[in-house]
């Protein structure tokens, strides 16, 4: 095919390219290994398929440029380069949306986990102060305790000392009484007679 100008062959290419635009729908719905296509979903005409690596477009003069028609679950696709690019292009992707939220969940996962034990150090902390206390409350209650009945129990024996001491001194009292009454009765005995 020769073309008077460089212009008539773009003119051309850009016809071409139209009229596979207009007809990718349907002509994309065809597998050129398939007879029939009644089993088969709707093909898709992927056109400038590039690298996902790559930032800027593909033009027509780039050596990655092509036009070509892949089909939809069909086993040739799955062995083309365009479905190895979006397959390592997705697991990567899903390997990192996994990676960050596994390491986040481990991340919060430790955070709650150091949180729960500084936690339970801290109650075991608080429990064991609460219980000092309350054991030393009671050394104390127990010491007033001791310490009131050990006085009650000195002021009983002081208050039986001196009661025993007033009984002591009262029968000494009665027993002078008596000997000195004795002693009055012999003499008054003794005066009684002279006297008569």
């Amino acid at each position: 095919m020769s073309f008077e100008s460089l212009e008539k062959a773009e003119e051309f290419k850009t016809q071409i390219r139209g009229m596979i635009a207009l007809l990718e729908h349907i002509v994309g719905t065809f597998s050129p290994d398939i007879k029939n296509q009644s089993d088969h979903p709707i093909r898709v005409l992927v056109d400038n398929a590039g690298s996902m690596e790559r930032v800027d477009m593909i033009t027509d003069q780039h050596t990655d440029y092509r036009i070509e028609i892949d089909h939809l679950f069909n086993k040739h696709y799955f062995k083309t380069d365009s479905w190895n690019q979006v397959s390592s292009f997705l697991s990567d992707r899903v390997f990192d949306t996994v990676k960050h939220g596994i390491f986040s969940r481990t991340t919060f996962n430790r955070i709650y986990r150091n949180n729960h034990k500084r936690k339970i150090k801290d109650y075991k902390k608080n429990k064991k102060e609460h219980e000092d206390r309350e054991i030393q409350r009671i050394i104390q209650e127990l010491r007033r305790y001791f310490k009131a009945r050990a006085k009650r129990k000195k002021d009983e024996k002081k208050a039986i000392q001196a009661t025993r001491k007033r009984h002591k001194e009262m029968l000494a009292q009665a027993k002078r009484r008596r000997i000195e009454n004795k002693k009055r009765e012999k003499r008054n005995k003794k005066v009684g007679s002279k006297s008569s």
